[in-house]
């Protein structure tokens, strides 16, 4: 129990000295505490990206996680690429999320490098249960940045191709 509240304190102290519960910020000082609360790096979920055959995902099916619930998306992904969760988990990270008929709310890694751009473009293949995340962003190379999204699926994707792209 002490160190559950010695972890809080340091945690509520990264987030009161960056300024992460302010819904006003861009995700650049919660960004260094999600990294710092889950002990993973953003490069660690970039994947080498792969062409197949997909059917684009409309953004009605994802939404972007609130950026005070974001070092715990992270933390629930620091293992694994994708997570099934609730509907009540779903609304947790974005209050604004709705559920899908016949469709299932999945917590997924995702990676943007800059807010220009054309944003994500994201694909399912329903043959091989593959799940394809991409953010465009415009200019050159940098450091990817944590974007961890909730998208409703029909089923369980079995494999993510998770990348990057820069447009000039």
């Amino acid at each position: 129990m002490v160190n559950k509240i010695k972890e809080f304190l340091v945690i509520f102290s990264i987030i009161t000295l960056n300024g992460c519960s302010s819904t006003s910020i861009g995700r650049g000082a919660c960004e260094s505490e999600a990294e710092a609360y889950s002990g993973v790096s953003p490069k660690s979920w970039e994947t080498a990206y792969d062409e197949f055959n997909y059917t684009p995902i409309s953004s009605k099916y994802y939404y972007d996680i609130n950026v005070r619930r974001l070092p715990s998306a992270v933390e629930s992904l620091a293992l694994i690429d994708i997570k099934k969760i609730s509907n009540r988990e779903a609304v947790y990270f974005n209050h604004h999320y709705k559920k899908e008929k016949g469709m299932t709310p999945y917590l997924v890694r995702a990676l943007f490098s800059n807010y220009t751009g054309n944003g994500f473009v994201i694909g399912w293949s329903s043959e091989d249960k593959v799940l394809m995340i991409r953010h465009s962003s415009l200019g050159g190379t940098s450091d990817p940045m944590f974007a961890p999204i909730i998208i409703n699926l029909p089923e369980q994707p079995k494999r993510l191709i998770l990348s990057r792209t820069f447009d000039m």
